[in-house]
């Protein structure tokens, strides 16, 4: 059964997975092709490298052990080039020096073969809330940067509508007038209006 919060958070992501076995591939692709809005798939490193650059998906599932390239060699292939994207890899048996280089080239989780369903959706609830709360704080940045400049149009705006009416008001009051003293002739207005 699919977990309604975890289909919020990955409708609108798209997965690679990269996975050598074509029935594991085909479980896998089951698993996933429910809760994301694009699965790509590839059958080993070299494909997912290419199709990493092709479809620059949200999130990569990714076999350790494979042919052509394994699951490392593909990660510091891509991270040349991308450090955020999160990866779940998936692997029968991690020796300590694929896990320090697999750390180090920032894997999200590790899953364990065979995959098991509760597992797989645990990982991908961790790693796409994160994601997602990712892009609500992008959101909420640039409908804050979109309010300021509103704001700054608007008092712009009202500035300059000011200075007219004001601008307006001297003109028709004072500007060019004579204005009499009772004793000693009078002033003539010339008005310098500098706005505030």
């Amino acid at each position: 059964m699919i977990d309604p919060l975890l289909k919020s958070y990955t409708s609108d992501l798209a997965v690679l997975c990269v996975e050598d076995d074509p029935v594991g591939a085909a479980i896998i692709h089951k698993m996933l092709e429910p809760l994301f809005g694009h699965v790509y798939s590839a059958s080993n490193g070299a494909e997912g490298v290419r199709e990493f650059h092709q479809q620059q998906p949200d999130l990569i599932v990714s076999d350790l052990m494979m042919p052509v390239m394994d699951g490392i060699s593909m990660l510091r292939e891509i991270r040349k080039s991308n450090q955020k994207t999160p990866v779940l890899l998936m692997t029968a048996s991690l020796e300590h020096v694929h896990l320090v280089e697999a750390i180090n080239l920032g894997v999200s989780k590790f899953l364990a073969k065979p995959l098991r369903v509760d597992a797989l959706q645990r990982a991908l609830f961790a790693v796409t809330r994160e994601l997602y709360l990712e892009r609500v704080a992008e959101q909420a940045r640039q409908q804050e940067v979109e309010l300021l400049q509103y704001r700054n149009r608007y008092h712009s705006l009202q500035q300059e509508l000011a200075q007219a009416k004001e601008r307006h008001i001297v003109n028709n009051l004072f500007e060019t007038q004579y204005l009499q003293h009772a004793d000693h002739g009078g002033w003539l207005v010339d008005l310098l209006q500098q706005p505030r």
